[in-house]
C-alpha cells in the first residue's frame, strides 16, 4: 500500500515510519522550510503534495482542511484532515457552542475579540474565578492560564496584551471548573465513530511536583473504555452526527472536567493528539498501515484495534526546550541542539520510542535542529505502575546530553486514574492505593 503524509512540521512522521516498517511504501511532505530537516535519513520525502488515488494521504495535524476536504472529493483517501476540524481548533467559541447543541455541560464563558472590556465583565462576575483561553495561530501553549482572582487575571492579561497581542485573534474567559481533566477520543470513518473510546490523563507543567512552564504535554496514561462510561455518554459520543455530517474521517477528541456534578466540556482536538497519539499506536493490536488504509477507504469492518492495556507516555526533552519560538531558527539562536547524537538505543528498548525532531547523519540518529523536543517513552502493560516502569526503564537506557523530562508521572497521574476510576468504574485494571489528598495543584483541573 501507498501512503502520503502532509505535516506542518513533521511531528507525526514516526507514525509513517511505524507504516513503513510493515512494508509498505511511503513518502513525507513537510510544509514549514525551517522543519524540512526533519526525518532526514529515514522517511523519503516530496517537495509536492499530488497524490495518485491509490495512495492513502495522512494528515498529522490541523490547518490543512482546505487540502484534505479537496482531496477527499476527488476520490483520494484522506484520514485526519478536514475544514470542519480546523474550525474547531481555530474557533474556540464554535466548539463550544456545538457542545451546547449537542446536550454537553459547558463552563460559563465569554468570547472576546479585542482586550477592551474585560474590566467591565469581571466587575460584574466577581464571585468566581477564570481561565483565560488565546486563540491565534503559532501561540504558544503556555499563554492559557488559569487564575488565582480577577486581579491576578487582568494582570496577566495586561501582560499578554502587551507581549503577543498582535497574534491573539480572539480569547475565551471560561469559568473554572473543579475536578479532573480527562480527554476522550473516538475515531470517525465518515459514517460512525469507532468503538471502543479510549481516554487519556495527562500532565502539562514541565517540572516534578507540577512546577514550571505548561507544555503541550509532560506525560500521560491511556486506556481503553470497557462497559458503559459516563465520561463518553455525556461528552464525546453525544456529537457523533454532527461529525458525521461534517464528513470528518479520523480522531475526535473532547477534553472535559468530570467531578460529582457532571462531564464538563472544554475544548476540542480533532487531528492527531502529542502525546496521545504516540503512546495509543502502541496499543495497537493491528498493522497501523492497514487501520489507516481500512479507516480512510471506508472499510473498517472491526473495532478500534486497541489492546485492553495501559499506554504509559514520558515526554523527554533537551534545552531550549520547553522555549516554544514562533520558528525553529529561532530555537537554533538561543541554544544550537542540532546534530546532538542519541544514543542507548538497543534491540530491547528501541521499539519503546516515539521521536519527533530526529534525522539520520552519518548513518547515526541525532537530534534535528529545533526547540529540543526529542519524543515520547512508551509503555505498554496490563498493570499502569508497569507501564510507567517500562516507559521510565526505557529512558534510564537513554544517553542524551542534558536530557530532561519528569519523574514523578506515576504518582502523579495515577492519583488522578484514581480518583476517575472511583467515580465512573472505568477501570480496565487493578491499580495501587495512592494518597487521594496529594496536593497536585492546578494540573487536577486541567483547563
Amino acid at each position: 500500500m501507498k501512503f502520503l503524509m502532509v505535516s506542518e512540521d513533521g511531528i507525526g512522521a514516526h507514525v509513517l515510519k511505524m507504516i513503513e516498517n510493515e512494508g509498505n511504501e511511503v513518502s513525507l511532505y513537510i510544509k514549514r522550510p525551517d522543519c524540512r530537516d526533519m526525518w532526514d535519513g529515514l522517511l523519503p520525502k516530496v517537495k509536492k503534495v499530488n497524490p495518485t488515488k491509490d495512495t492513502v494521504v495522512i494528515f498529522d495535524t490541523s490547518g490543512f482542511g482546505k487540502l484534505a476536504d479537496k482531496l477527499a472529493r476527488a476520490g483520494i483517501p484522506v484520514v485526519g484532515g478536514s475544514a470542519f476540524a480546523d474550525r474547531l481548533e481555530e474557533d474556540r467559541q464554535f466548539g463550544l457552542d456545538l457542545m451546547v447543541e449537542a446536550g454537553i455541560k459547558v463552563p460559563f464563558s465569554q468570547e472576546f475579540d479585542k482586550f477592551d472590556g474585560i474590566e467591565e465583565f469581571l466587575a460584574s462576575h466577581d464571585e468566581g474565578r477564570f481561565v483565560f483561553k488565546p486563540s491565534g495561530k503559532n501561540l504558544p501553549s503556555f499563554l492559557t492560564y488559569v487564575s488565582c482572582d480577577n486581579d491576578d487575571l487582568l494582570e496577566y492579561v495586561a501582560y499578554v496584551e502587551k507581549n503577543y497581542g498582535k497574534d491573539v485573534e480572539s480569547f475565551v474567559l471560561q469559568e473554572f471548573v473543579e475536578g479532573v481533566a480527562v480527554s476522550t477520543e473516538l475515531w470517525c470513518d465518515g459514517e460512525k465513530f469507532i468503538r471502543p473510546a479510549i481516554h487519556d490523563l495527562e500532565l502539562k507543567a514541565f517540572m516534578d511536583g507540577c512546577l514550571g512552564p505548561a507544555t503541550g504535554c509532560a506525560g500521560n496514561l491511556l486506556w481503553t473504555e470497557s462497559g458503559s462510561c459516563r465520561i463518553s455518554s455525556s461528552g464525546l459520543a453525544r456529537v457523533e452526527s454532527q461529525v458525521v455530517a461534517s464528513g470528518h474521517v479520523g480522531p475526535m477528541d473532547l477534553n472535559a472536567i468530570v467531578n460529582d456534578d457532571g462531564v464538563w466540556g472544554l475544548e476540542w482536538t480533532p487531528r492527531f493528539g502529542y502525546d496521545s497519539t504516540p503512546v495509543q499506536m502502541f496499543m495497537f493490536n493491528k498493522e497501523v498501515g492497514k487501520f489507516f488504509s481500512d479507516i480512510a477507504r471506508k472499510q473498517l469492518d472491526y473495532d478500534m484495534p486497541l489492546k485492553d492495556e495501559f499506554g504509559a507516555g514520558v515526554r523527554f526533552s533537551i534545552p531550549p526546550y520547553p522555549l516554544e519560538p514562533p520558528a525553529v531558527g529561532d530555537a537554533q539562536k538561543v541554544r544550537p541542539n542540532g546534530g546532538i547524537p542519541i544514543r542507548g538505543l538497543t534491540d530491547k528498548n528501541a521499539g519503546s520510542f516515539f521521536f519527533y525532531e530526529v534525522m539520520e547523519d552519518d548513518g547515526k540518529l541525532v537530534h534535528c535542529p529545533g526547540t529540543g523536543i526529542l519524543g515520547v517513552a512508551v509503555g505498554v502493560c496490563c498493570k499502569p505502575w508497569e507501564a510507567w516502569e517500562l516507559a521510565y526503564g526505557a529512558l534510564g537506557d537513554l544517553k542524551v546530553p542534558e536530557l530532561q523530562y519528569r519523574t514523578d508521572l506515576s504518582d502523579k497521574i495515577g492519583c488522578l486514574y484514581h480518583k476517575v476510576e472511583a467515580q465512573d468504574g472505568v477501570s480496565i485494571g487493578a491499580i495501587p492505593e495512592i494518597e487521594l489528598e496529594e496536593t497536585l495543584g492546578e494540573e487536577v483541573s486541567g483547563q
